[in-house]
């Protein structure tokens, strides 16, 4: 579902699940990396 408390309607919305979230926050726990670089593993 849209995250329409923390953006503007416009521009992008994100469409996130909070198991995709959370594993992401696992992952960059796990492997000690900055924000920047959990971005770039994910991508």
């Amino acid at each position: 579902m849209p995250c329409l408390k923390h953006h503007s309607p416009r521009g992008r919305r994100f469409i996130v699940s909070d198991t995709a979230i959370n594993t992401a926050v696992m992952v960059k726990g796990i492997l000690k990396l900055l924000l920047r670089g959990l971005e770039g593993f994910l991508n």
